[in-house]
């Protein structure tokens, strides 16, 4: 198969998988906002978020420079450090959820707090497996495991929600146990197709300090710039917890797991993909780099438009239509939101340029300056303000935030691709 039909083949791959879990998500959620409660929402988007982060965090990056290692030695190293240091986050997890219970912060209970490192576990195995398939760019066992996890997740958070009522710890379990159904369903096609690799596991010595010496600058840059955001939303979720309530919490989770929807769906699914050719292209043709990072910039902001403009002109009619009354109040703050989460989607589309021409710490600087200075302006406002003035300054100051890093990537971009054939 040419280059430019298997680029197009595995991004259709991936978008047709992700339209299928979209649709899941739409068909499923008016079931679960009728079966959970606000205050739910609000303790499973707090605790998802935080296990999120946690990993993100904890694996230093590793997965991300996983796909650009070319030595399978070296790859199978990665693999070693990043299962040991999994390990480490899932016990230093499950001490932090027994402080948390023995101290009651954030009200959660102890069933909640103790589903907290089992979502750590499951979510570190499958991005640890998402960065194996990635770099076998096996799109395929990736678009299988992109349907089997709403599948699994949405329904069993219905099925235990219609059973035995409402309870947050049941979305939870159901969240943990998708991830761990994605990551058997990726493991199997991915073992099968590389045998001597997984053996070479075993068989490898394991040098930890070896591994965080070669790829310092992932751990060092990378990490920061790619959880600062993750830190600053679940702060934003925590300030409006304690400025407001839990119940306003969730109407706030709602809305931005419905906007984020469009950049989970498409952006990042087609996102392993533009990697992949980011690299490729950086490989063999560096000039077409900065024309290539231009045309997709455009194409996903004209997407990002487009999906979320029905939530702009009607989003607290739709909410309260398809979700329920209660949940009217989450339409109205994604509508106001809406706009600043179209730089979102582009962003996560094409943000791995930066490792791509090895301007992390470009990356890092823009990264953690933004996401700092946008998150000291979110708690003033949620301070000082109401709820809907609130998100109304939050959504200018996340809109600023997204056009600069997109603006200093198209930069970079182009200054790395005049530089090229001076350095040739």
């Amino acid at each position: 198969m040419k280059p430019v039909s298997k680029f197009f083949s595995d991004i259709l791959k991936s978008v047709s998988s992700s339209g299928v879990q979209l649709l899941i998500t739409i068909v499923t959620t008016p079931l679960m906002t009728r079966l959970y409660d606000p205050a739910a929402y609000s303790a499973f988007g707090v605790i998802n978020a935080l296990a999120t982060t946690v990993v993100g965090v904890g694996l230093l990056s590793l997965p991300n420079a996983y796909p650009v290692e070319k030595e399978s030695a070296h790859r199978t190293q990665m693999i070693q450090v990043m299962l040991l240091l999994l390990g480490v986050l899932v016990i230093a997890s499950g001490i932090g959820a027994a402080i948390m219970v023995i101290t009651g912060a954030l009200e959660f209970s102890a069933v909640i707090w103790g589903l907290f490192p089992v979502l750590v576990l499951s979510f570190g195995v499958r991005q640890i497996l998402v960065s194996i398939g990635i770099e076998k760019a096996d799109f395929s066992s990736l678009s299988v495991g992109q349907l089997i996890e709403p599948a699994v997740s949405r329904g069993g958070s219905i099925g235990l929600g219609a059973l035995f009522g409402g309870h947050p710890a049941f979305i939870l379990a159901s969240v943990a146990i998708g991830h761990l159904a994605t990551s058997i369903t990726v493991a199997k096609m991915v073992v099968k197709r590389n045998v001597r690799e997984v053996r070479s596991l075993f068989s490898l010595g394991l040098r930890p300090w070896r591994v965080m010496k070669r790829y310092g600058d992932f751990i060092v840059y990378n990490t920061p710039s790619q959880q600062a955001q993750p830190l600053a939303m679940v702060g934003t979720q925590m300030l409006i917890i304690a400025f407001f309530s839990h119940d306003i919490a969730g109407q706030y989770i709602l809305a931005t797991s419905i906007l984020i929807l469009p950049s989970s769906v498409v952006a990042l699914a087609s996102a392993p993909v533009i990697y992949r050719d980011f690299i490729e292209r950086e490989r063999t043709a560096p000039m077409q780099l900065a024309r290539y990072l231009h045309r997709a910039t455009a194409l996903y902001l004209l997407a990002g438009a487009l999906i979320l403009s029905p939530v702009f002109f009607f989003g607290e009619a739709l909410f309260g239509f398809i979700f329920g009354d209660i949940w009217a109040p989450a339409g109205r703050a994604a509508s106001i939101l809406s706009i600043a989460y179209v730089g979102s989607f582009a962003l996560m589309g094409v943000q791995s340029i930066f490792r791509v021409i090895k301007r992390m710490k470009t990356q890092f600087y823009l990264e953690v300056f933004t996401c700092l200075a946008a998150f000291i302006a979110t708690a003033v406002a949620l301070e000082q303000t109401d709820f809907d003035t609130a998100i109304l300054y939050l959504a200018i100051i996340w809109g600023i935030r997204n056009v600069m890093l997109l603006c200093a990537g198209i930069i970079v971009t182009n200054a790395y691709a005049n530089l090229t054939p001076k350095a040739s």
